[in-house]
């Protein structure tokens, strides 16, 4: 690959971070990953410490506040740090970004990476329950363990395609806990309710409190903000060739 396609985190404000547990969240099915992710980055006060450069995304720039930036941003505090893109990954993306992200958690001295993403679901859409399961996989096997007392059901069988597949073998590469996180999501609308339901799994499982009534008052405002994104990213997963993030049961 070309050096200059390759991505590279560009740190901009230095945070102390002890190591941090690392959550990474694209645009996918449902929206479940972007929706918690900026969420926790709103509640529990993370500062914007940093964003991932690549020539791979030279077309795509975001603005907030009147300044323009990077659309995939990393908010961090002590323990905690977010890696959020407001971007579906373009196919050629997905392994520098997975190798990149894996790196710098290294360095930092992280031995966890949590991905949050959806998992499309027949049964949310044609039943009227409220319950929202949200599955796990890790190449752990103590968090193995642990990832049933937190609330998740286990993903037993199945296939994962794209940026949290190369995620979860980049973390083996380099010896780093991983946790996959799927909320059972309607996989063509922004869906608040999976992200609700993730944010209180991953609570669980860290061991800290996030309250989540906002985002239950905010439900249909975010809904409407984000009808955009879910466009862009539908129409992303159903470009031809394009290996983008899916799970198979």
């Amino acid at each position: 690959m070309d050096e200059g396609q390759k991505a590279r985190v560009v740190e901009e404000n230095r945070v102390e971070m002890d190591r941090p547990t690392v959550l990474f969240a694209v645009p996918e099915a449902g929206l479940a990953g972007v929706i918690s992710a900026s969420y926790l980055v709103e509640q529990l006060g993370l500062k914007e410490v940093g964003y991932v450069d690549s020539d791979l995304m030279a077309d795509f720039m975001v603005v907030h506040n009147s300044q323009p930036g990077s659309p995939i941003r990393i908010f961090a505090s002590n323990g905690l740090a977010v890696v959020l893109s407001e971007i579906p990954i373009p196919p050629k993306l997905v392994m520098p970004l997975a190798a990149e992200v894996a790196s710098w958690s290294k360095e930092k001295g992280s031995n966890l990476i949590i991905g949050m993403t959806g998992l499309p679901s027949a049964r949310r859409m044609q039943s009227e329950e409220d319950k929202i399961d949200v599955f796990g996989v890790t190449n752990d096997p103590e968090l193995r363990n642990l990832l049933p007392r937190a609330g998740f059901k286990p993903l037993e069988e199945g296939i994962v395609i794209g940026i949290h597949a190369a995620m979860m073998r980049e973390c083996i590469l380099r010896g780093l806990k991983n946790v996959t996180m799927l909320a059972e999501v309607y996989p063509e609308f922004p869906d608040p309710a999976a992200a609700m339901a993730s944010i209180e799994a991953m609570s669980k499982l860290l061991g800290i409190k996030v309250d989540t009534s906002r985002l239950k008052e905010e439900s249909e405002e975010i809904r409407l903000r984000m009808r955009e994104l879910m466009r862009r990213t539908q129409q992303s997963m159903q470009e031809p060739g394009k290996a983008m993030p899916r799970v198979y049961t």
